[in-house]
């Protein structure tokens, strides 16, 4: 089977330049490092509003290529991870020890920096990549994915501007011609959600891959990852993820004890059949203390900003709350004959 990797032996050179005829290379099939999810060898983008747990859910994915670990039943290509902590470096490193907690499985091809980096900018693009040729050779690995935590701690200029952004993008795409690694920006959204990502609409339109996460407000510890884009293959099935805290074993000053998320171990798709037995447990202990009302918990499952679930997710909730129900689980106390959104779900103790 042909891959992107094989595609120069589809083209031939003439003059200065090499060309393929035809519809040769037709059937090349999409590297990916995330199966469905991540590509190989392109450029990204993961955004949303403030408090959506932007870093925690691309660390998830971060920690799982470094540890060669499968994320969300998809299959990875287990890679070496150069994260650009431009936001803080203690913050991210806790989160990686609480993943390596809740997993147990040390992460080791994950290496940080704590200090921002504009690719835009020459000198300090090849600060970067002789960095990551070294810690190639040192440690006999490949960097499989560069991260920016966030484009606007890592850009110069103005975001706003075609021009500014196409010096970014170029920066971003020389790094992955260069270094064969995929670059992944985390972002914020604008002022208006529902019109994407922050900054001139060039970063969209030149991203092969965009993901938008969404956090309703009432469900504080559940987002939703929608993608927006993908260029070369069909959108990702949208996830509802679900994160829970986890303690660290340290105490801050007040000898109160430091605590992480991590998103619970499979995350919830438009498959009944994808979602286990105990997710519902989960979501009322981690969530809701033992109890919520049924929108509440059905919100829970199917995190979303704006507008109403679908037929098929409420059908869904239905059969994932049937199956909680009869298997002893749950008890549901109900205001009337009908099921409704104000009737009392609790965890059976």
């Amino acid at each position: 089977m042909v891959t992107k990797d094989t595609v120069n032996c589809i083209k031939q050179t003439y003059g200065t330049l090499q060309l393929s005829e035809g519809s040769a290379g037709f059937d090349i099939q999409q590297a990916w490092l995330i199966k469905q999810y991540i590509p190989s060898k392109a450029f990204g983008v993961i955004y949303g509003a403030s408090g959506s747990y932007k870093s925690f859910a691309v660390l998830d994915m971060c920690c799982c290529l470094a540890a060669n670990k499968t994320w969300n039943t998809q299959k990875v290509e287990g890679c070496a991870v150069v994260f650009i902590a431009a936001e803080g470096a203690v913050g991210i490193k806790r989160r990686i020890r609480a993943w390596e907690i809740a997993h147990k499985t040390n992460v080791n091809n994950l290496f940080v920096l704590d200090k921002s980096l504009s690719p835009s900018e020459p000198e300090e693009r090849i600060k970067l990549v002789n960095a990551i040729f070294e810690l190639e050779k040192q440690h006999s690995i490949k960097i499989g994915l560069i991260v920016f935590d966030t484009l606007s701690r890592c850009f110069i200029g103005d975001e706003n501007t075609a021009r500014d952004m196409g010096h970014f993008i170029l920066g971003c795409e020389t790094l992955i011609k260069t270094t064969t690694a995929t670059v992944l920006c985390i972002h914020h959204s604008g002022k208006d959600q529902s019109k994407g990502c922050r900054g001139s609409s060039k970063l969209f339109a030149d991203a092969d891959f965009v993901f938008q996460l969404q956090r309703p407000a009432g469900t504080s510890l559940s987002v939703s990852l929608v993608n927006h884009k993908q260029k070369d293959d069909e959108p990702a099935k949208t996830l509802g993820m679900i994160f829970e805290k986890v303690t660290l074993g340290i105490y801050c000053d007040e000898g109160q004890p430091v605590s992480s998320l991590v998103r619970i171990d499979q995350a919830l798709t438009d498959s009944p059949d994808n979602i286990p037995e105990n997710t519902i447990v989960k979501v009322l202990s981690t969530i809701f203390d033992g109890s919520c009302n049924r929108s509440e918990l059905r919100n829970a499952f199917f995190p979303k900003t704006t507008g109403n679930i679908s037929a098929r997710e409420r059908t869904q909730f239905s059969r994932i709350l049937k199956k909680a129900l009869e298997s002893g689980q749950i008890t549901i106390k109900q205001i009337s004959t009908k099921a409704s959104d104000s009737d009392q779900i609790s965890l059976v103790h």
